[in-house]
């Protein structure tokens, strides 16, 4: 059985030039392999882009083929970018035994606001402070979330905290 490429069959020139490019593109990735032989036999959909990723799957399942081997990357969304303080470079990890980070309780972050909450903590005031104790920590983040709830007036809140809208208190009682 010949090899099919979005419901039609492969000629064997078609075949001939696909390994031909895989053969003679070593060091290039699978990506840019499936760019290439696209881009030779005018794979192309529609709107004009590449139809690289239906070539990339015909060639990994091509089996016959020498591909190159699969890059070492990151997790889907991983977060590799550390912001720097004022002070320079972001501080050592935060090493200690488990006794001293005791009461410790976790919680699952599962919804697009604790997300955004956690991020905005994570990079305004983890990375930025560089805390060295788990006290430190501890006592960092709660003067910043009582900061953020009690006195901070958010736009999106109509000006009002986080805490008067959630337990519905008169705005105007409020101290600026």
């Amino acid at each position: 059985m010949g090899w099919r490429f979005c419901g039609q069959p492969l000629s064997g020139d078609e075949l001939e030039l696909i390994e031909g490019v895989v053969g003679s593109c070593t060091g290039v990735s699978r990506t840019e392999l499936a760019a290439t032989v696209c881009e030779l036999l005018g794979w192309r959909r529609a709107n004009g882009r590449l139809k690289s990723r239906e070539c990339w799957a015909l060639l990994e399942d091509a089996g016959a083929l020498k591909l190159p081997m699969r890059r070492a990357t990151k997790p889907k969304g991983a977060h590799t970018r550390v912001p720097r303080s004022a002070a320079g470079d972001c501080a050592p990890s935060l090493c200690a035994p488990l006794g001293e980070l005791t009461p410790l309780s976790l919680t699952r972050v599962e919804t697009p606001e604790q997300h955004r909450l956690w991020r905005s903590v994570k990079y305004e005031d983890v990375y930025l402070r560089a805390y060295e104790t788990p006290s430190e920590l501890r006592a960092g983040s709660g003067r910043d979330f009582e900061f953020y709830n009690l006195r901070r007036r958010h736009s999106a809140l109509d000006r009002c905290t986080p805490d008067a809208v959630y337990y519905d208190q008169d705005v105007n009682s409020l101290a600026a």
